[in-house]
């Protein structure tokens, strides 16, 4: 099972994270795990295929980084998250747009246990 972190927001091009609303969207998160000591996850950075791809792929690794450091302070578990960032690898929409690029630049959270 896939979630997109859609509420989940980031300062422009950094990985870190942005406004109220992201961090209460966590909380959640976090709670969810807190109720579900057996789950893990694996929280997978993506962008768009703007710019150059190593630092795209640096990128997504880092935006998942920060939303897993932002949980374990809050108390999850570091060993039931695994973190992966795909870069501009798995775009979801046509990067030929900027709606496009705006959905390709996401996390998600993936349950794999």
């Amino acid at each position: 099972m896939s979630l997109v972190l859609r509420d989940v927001l980031f300062e422009k091009g950094t990985a870190e994270l942005a406004q109220e609303q992201t961090y209460a969207y966590i909380d959640k998160l976090v709670v969810f795990m807190q109720e579900n000591p057996l789950v893990k996850i694996r929280l997978e950075g993506h962008t768009d295929n703007v710019g150059n791809a190593a630092l795209n792929k640096q990128l997504s690794m880092n935006r998942a980084k920060a939303i897993r450091d932002y949980m374990v302070d809050s108390g999850v578990a570091f060993e039931r998250m695994m973190i992966r960032g795909n870069g501009g690898a798995d775009p979801v929409a046509d990067n030929d747009t900027e709606v496009g690029r705006e959905q390709n630049r996401r996390v998600e959270m993936v349950i794999i246990n």
